[in-house]
């Protein structure tokens, strides 16, 4: 008969059978938006939409209209003003955690970047 033992698996002079300890899985990775350098980080942005200029982001902290805003990340960053918030197509004056606005911005950003006010 053939021994039928999986290549992880020892006998010990006892009998009993030792495994090998497993490789470990995938690193847990954090979907926390974490800001770089100073400021907190508020938010993140989802989509661009280049023709209007309008980033979709999904709001971690509290944003309002006159805040004065980083996007980007690790070096490059976008400095502006909140001047423009609109949450489903209607001009909001501060957006709360969990919800997804729209901001006018200045200059092209990306998915993935994150949002700091400072």
């Amino acid at each position: 008969m053939a021994d039928t033992k999986k290549n992880s698996e020892k006998k010990t002079k006892t009998g009993s059978v030792k495994t090998k300890a497993k490789a470990p899985g995938k690193a847990k990775v954090s979907r926390k938006v974490t800001a770089p350098g100073n400021g907190k980080a508020i938010g993140k942005v989802t989509h661009f939409y280049d023709q209007i200029s309008v980033a979709a982001i999904l709001v971690e902290g509290k944003l309002q209209q006159g805040d004065l805003v980083k996007i980007g990340r690790h070096d490059q960053f976008v400095e502006q003003t909140v001047n423009s918030l609109q949450l489903e197509h209607e001009t909001i004056k501060a957006a709360k955690r969990g919800q997804e606005v729209g901001l006018k911005v200045v200059r092209p950003v990306r998915e993935g970047d994150v949002v700091v006010k400072i």
